[in-house]
């Protein structure tokens, strides 16, 4: 597994599993600063990432406005205290599809069993796990 040799582009996306769970922040949250969760199967109808892309080739990866991070292997959104973000990879698997790889730990984004939304997890990679392939769908 390679990390994407050109690697998508920075700009506007959406993200989902392989099985069409589209990822992002719930429309209710708490009204506090606190990092919030990104879930598989969110309640947001319109969850745009800004993905972009750092000269070292990985990636910051924002959900309405707020960089992303691994926290105690579950994934959040900061609030305040940006500069803890944590930098991705986003690792080519087959044409369409990716591992988002924290850099730091090497365990990637995981859609654990359960019933919808349910909080993305950081577990390292199992060799044909689908639960930790994920599209990115370009947005005009």
């Amino acid at each position: 597994m390679a990390a994407a040799a050109g690697g998508p582009g920075s700009g506007p996306y959406e993200i989902a599993n392989c099985n069409g769970d589209i990822i992002g922040r719930l429309l209710t949250e708490t009204h506090d600063l606190a990092p919030k969760p990104v879930c598989a199967g969110t309640t947001d109808p319109h969850p745009i990432w800004d993905i972009r892309r750092l000269e070292n080739g990985r990636y910051i990866l924002s959900n309405r406005g707020a960089p992303t991070a691994n926290i105690d292997d579950w994934l959040f959104a900061l609030l305040q205290h940006q500069e803890k973000r944590t930098e991705w990879e986003i690792l080519v698997v087959s044409e369409e599809l990716f591992h988002i790889r924290d850099s730091a730990t090497g365990k990637v984004w995981t859609v654990p069993p359960g019933e919808r939304p349910v909080q993305i997890a950081l577990e390292f990679p199992q060799e044909g796990d689908t639960q930790q392939l994920f599209k990115l769908g370009v947005l005009e």
